[in-house]
């Protein structure tokens, strides 16, 4: 009788689509899981979620070979206002359907480590690493929404103790993934008896980790954990310093780390139409009262928007959930791109305020000229 082969541990997470990319600048699609994505606003082209819109950008942002795409983790919002604006979809479902729809985009779920036992992650993941053929990847969060947590019955801990349950939580589904007998786990916040996961990810030893922690403790967790780290900009002239300062520090352990940020794009003909744009979004057609919640909880529960001062914190907040603006002409954003890449940026999260309209653009108008810049190939 023939044996049985599965995949397990076949591909090694750097000939993935993000880091196996030629590409000097990796892409990221962000929050196509959740209602108006990441543009806090009542203008009416922002994404209206439902799934075969939340697919159809999935499927051309795969076929525009941005590299990969990220979901949003989070259970509800600050603040309930409607049951429209409150609508997100859950990610681990979300990416399971992703991968089996896609053929070459990294697929990312977005995780609270404290509200996902790891033996249940590491399942999951396993799971959709084999759906997509070695794409998946995981964006882990400490969690900062204090009613995501009340809603499960739980009480957030203090930030410095919810990086330690998070290291404890990476210790443990790594482990998962590399052993092959069951064996016992006696940790300060997770115990378990017998634990054994079969099969394994198809990536080896793990599938790709990216973290946005942003705080010292949030660094810390990302240096010793992450592949990627993700970084909050506040000024765009400050990203030498941001990358140099997350790649030593992760240096100083051994370690190599991508550094990725965000940017929230809004491109028109001229410099003018751009920022009229942004004031009809943001500034006329604002979703303040939901806006000012979401600042309001971070800035109680997140040391990641430490970096942003009050001045630019509430439109950052709603303008692509804190990234960089790149707003203007497309021969503008392209020298944005260039600076942050020079800078030393690995990659870039984008959102549009019209998600569609958005991957189309790019990839009619914005691709010609990044190849031409050198930061992508044809």
């Amino acid at each position: 009788m023939a044996s049985t082969i599965y995949p397990d541990r076949s591909k090694a997470p750097m000939q993935g689509p993000l880091f196996g990319s030629p590409n000097k600048l990796k892409l990221a699609v962000f929050c196509p899981n959740t209602q108006r994505g990441t543009t806090t606003s009542f203008a009416e082209e922002t994404l209206k979620l439902n799934w075969q819109n939340s697919l159809s950008i999935v499927q051309a942002v795969d076929a525009s070979g941005i590299e990969a795409i990220i979901p949003l983790a989070r259970w509800r919002k600050p603040k309930f206002t409607s049951p429209e604006v409150d609508r997100i979809y859950e990610t681990f479902t979300w990416a399971a359907a992703v991968a089996a729809l896609t053929q070459n985009v990294q697929v990312f779920a977005t995780l609270h480590m404290a509200l996902t036992h790891p033996v249940m992650a590491a399942k999951a993941i396993t799971t959709i690493d084999h759906i997509s053929g070695g794409r998946f990847a995981l964006n882990v969060v400490a969690g900062w929404n204090s009613h995501d947590f009340a809603m499960l019955g739980m009480v957030q801990k203090e930030h410095e103790d919810r990086y330690a349950v998070a290291a404890e939580w990476m210790e443990l589904i790594e482990k998962i993934w590399t052993e092959n007998a069951p064996f016992d786990f006696n940790g300060t916040y997770y115990q378990g008896r017998n634990i054994v996961s079969e099969p394994k990810p198809i990536q080896s030893p793990r599938p790709v980790i990216m973290s946005a922690g942003s705080s010292p403790a949030g660094m810390k967790f990302a240096r010793k954990w992450a592949d990627i780290n993700f970084a909050a900009i506040e000024h765009i002239e400050d990203t030498p310093k941001i990358v140099a300062d997350t790649r030593a520090a992760a240096q100083e352990i051994g370690r190599e780390v991508g550094v990725y940020t965000s940017a929230w794009i809004v491109c028109r003909d001229t410099e003018k139409e751009a920022q009229e744009y942004v004031d009809y979004v943001i500034r006329q057609k604002g979703d303040y009262d939901q806006g000012n919640s979401v600042v309001a909880e971070m800035i109680k529960n997140s040391h990641s928007t430490d970096v942003f001062s009050r001045k630019t914190i509430q439109e950052r907040s709603m303008s692509g959930f804190f990234a960089l603006p790149m707003v203007g002409t497309a021969e503008q954003i392209i020298e944005r791109m260039k600076f942050v890449s020079n800078a030393g940026i690995d990659g870039l999260a984008i959102s549009w305020p019209d998600y569609e309209f958005g991957v189309k653009q790019y990839s009619e108008k914005l691709l010609p000229m990044m190849i031409e810049a050198g930061l992508r190939v044809k």
